[in-house]
């Protein structure tokens, strides 16, 4: 069982190469991500096991989304206009 999970891993991690996945070329990297996905693939690991694989596998291989901050700044020129209108109000 073990056998047939090491080969299904090493095909998974040529599909996720092909796929756009960042898989390490440093060989021992690319054998512990072969390794994670292997627990992944095996039956008799537990849930938790195969879950702490799959988050492993996932931070090593695929870039985590940027998260976007907009930030609104305002030109002094604008504030003092913002101003001149509220004073025209009060007039």
């Amino acid at each position: 069982m073990r056998a047939i999970a090491k080969d299904e891993a090493k095909r998974m991690v040529r599909i996720m190469e092909k796929k756009g996945f960042e898989i390490p070329e440093n060989e021992y990297a690319r054998e512990a991500i072969e390794a994670a996905v292997e627990t992944m693939r095996m039956e008799a690991i537990s849930p938790k096991d195969k879950l702490t694989a799959a988050r492993l596998v996932l931070d090593f291989t695929k870039s985590k989304p940027a998260a976007q901050t907009e930030v609104t700044v305002k030109k002094a020129e604008d504030f003092l206009a913002e101003i001149a209108k509220d004073l025209d109000k009060e007039e």
